[in-house]
């Protein structure tokens, strides 16, 4: 499964749960597009995603 995500505005934790949380770690391959507005979001879905691929920007 690929995921695609994109615009995660998150300025109070990482907000990755629920589904999509879910979704990550059962995905083939995350891909991130572009504004994780800050480093622990992107940590969060590089310890979560089995492979994962990001733009900055």
């Amino acid at each position: 499964m690929l995921v695609l995500l994109s615009d995660t505005h998150s300025t109070d934790g990482t907000q990755l749960r629920g589904r999509t949380l879910e979704a990550v770690r059962e995905a083939d391959l995350v891909v991130h597009v572009g504004d994780f507005m800050r480093e622990p979001v992107l940590d969060a879905f590089e310890d979560e995603a089995s492979a994962f691929a990001g733009v900055y920007g």
